[in-house]
This record gives structure tokens, C-alpha cells and sequence, in this order.
């Protein structure tokens, strides 16, 4: 996405403008930290004068852009293992958080109870 992007002269921001998106976000896709959601990678491509196909080919020397018509399951397939991938780094996250909220309970209800203790032996 970042060579077709650079090819076509477009920056970041003026994607990120035109997906109503941040240029972060932008980055993110292109370092392939994150995916597009469908109707963004419909957009890409036509920001970048390519097809959706191209975008999500892994092989981009065998497909060019505009000279296959698209292979709807192809991308289909292709946005499914996307939003997997995804949906499982998703469920990690939520998990550590919640790991987290839980030591800051327990320390928390530790810190009370030794204040308590604390004012009990003081008086």
C-alpha cells in the first residue's frame, strides 16, 4: 500500500482525510499493524487507481492492478483470515486488561486494608 501510494503521490494525511481516519491509522495499515475495514480497502483502491485484489495479493508481481477482474472469494477469503487475525488480537488485549484491573483491585483493597490495620494499631 505505501509504494502505490508513494507511486501515486498521495501522503497520509490526504488518505487519512479521505477515509475520515487518522494518519496513524493510515501508518498502521501500511506496516500491516492493522487491516481496513472492507468499505476502507474499497476505498484505498480507489484512491491508489488499483483493485481491492491487488491490495490484498501477496504475490504482487504476478497480479498488476486493473488487469484481472476481481475474484470476490479470493478477497473474501482474504478479509475473513484478516478479521480473524484481528478478532484474536482483539480478545488478547481485552484479556490483559482485564489481568490488570484485577491486580489494581487487589492492590487497592490491600492498600485499604493496611490503612485500616494501620489506624487500628495507631489509636
Amino acid at each position: 500500500m505505501k509504494a502505490l501510494r508513494k507511486e501515486t503521490g498521495l501522503s497520509q494525511d490526504f488518505i487519512a482525510e479521505k477515509l475520515f481516519t487518522s494518519r496513524s491509522t493510515v501508518q498502521r495499515w501500511e506496516k500491516n499493524q492493522s487491516v481496513p475495514t472492507s468499505n476502507d480497502l474499497t476505498k484505498i483502491a480507489e484512491l491508489l487507481n488499483t483493485s481491492v485484489e491487488y491490495l490484498l495479493s501477496d504475490d504482487k508481481e504476478e497480479t498488476q492492478p486493473d488487469e484481472k477482474k476481481l475474484d470476490e472469494e479470493a478477497i473474501v477469503k482474504q478479509l475473513v483470515r484478516l478479521n480473524g487475525i484481528l478478532a484474536d488480537r482483539e480478545v488478547r488485549k481485552w484479556k490483559l486488561i482485564k489481568r490488570i484491573m484485577v491486580v489494581a483491585g487487589i492492590l487497592l483493597f490491600l492498600y485499604v486494608v493496611l490503612k485500616i490495620i494501620r489506624s487500628i494499631v495507631i489509636c
